[in-house]
């Protein structure tokens, strides 16, 4: 959320959650200026920024590493708000009995 307020000029932000299978997958997405895809490729890596907005680098990377160590992932892909949207899928854990 802190990266669609500070980088894409959006207006609106939307949340969501939906269980699929054995994963929940948390969206995030705006109506700011989305991503190109040629910076979807990139946007995971450390250290990529983009524009004077720019910060660390570090936002979308430790939210794919953290994801991953849990066994999930993020993807990102346009959303119908007009800006971007990222898919965090998370597996959900297992009932002890």
């Amino acid at each position: 959320m802190e990266n669609a307020i500070a980088h894409s000029a959006c207006g609106k932000i939307r949340i969501g959650f939906e269980e699929a299978g054995d994963e929940c997958i948390v969206t995030v997405e705006d109506d700011g200026r989305g991503i190109s895809e040629e910076k979807k490729d990139k946007i995971f890596d450390r250290g990529f920024k983009r524009g004077e907005t720019s910060g660390t680098g570090l936002g979308t990377y430790l939210v794919k590493e953290i994801a991953e160590s849990y066994g999930g992932s993020i993807e990102v892909k346009d959303s119908e708000l007009g800006g971007a949207r990222f898919d965090v899928h998370l597996k959900k854990p297992e009932n002890p009995e």
